[in-house]
């Protein structure tokens, strides 16, 4: 009985610890400057942090990010076994201002090697890529 006790408060003690791994997890990941989004080999979004929410003016979760991303940004969006960079572009319309995002796609692994899910890091880069623009502009 003493024996089964002490196993029972072991489990307890790695599932509390697994607990508070996950919540340090969830804080960094809104805590970010970037936008996040984990979603599943499918590409049903799993956690998708404020940030994302934000610069993809989101608010209801998709059933299929990669979709979604390819509706609202009016681009395909080739998906490898490997890590890529890929640059989302919205033009200025009556109805929004110019949005440019760079976007990097990673695929996470498991332990036979076959992805189990991905990660999309998403970043602002509007104000830089148009004074870039504008500067190339200026020279000719």
């Amino acid at each position: 009985e003493l024996l089964a006790r002490v196993r029972t408060q072991m489990r307890l003690s790695f599932l509390r610890n697994q607990l508070t791994e996950k919540e340090k997890l969830l804080k960094i990941l809104e805590e970010s400057g970037e936008g996040i989004i984990i979603a599943g080999n499918n590409f049903k979004p799993l956690i998708v942090n404020q940030k994302a929410r934000e610069l993809l003016g989101m608010e209801e979760l998709p059933e299929n990010i990669h979709s979604y991303l390819e509706e609202t940004f009016a681009t395909r969006i080739k998906i490898d076994d490997y890590s890529q960079n890929v640059l989302l572009l919205r033009n200025e319309t009556e109805n929004y201002n110019p949005l440019y995002l760079s976007m990097s796609i990673h695929p996470v692994r498991d332990f036979e090697k076959q992805i189990d899910s991905y990660i999309l890091f998403l970043k602002n880069i509007t104000e830089k890529y148009l004074e870039d623009r504008l500067r190339l502009i200026s020279f000719h």
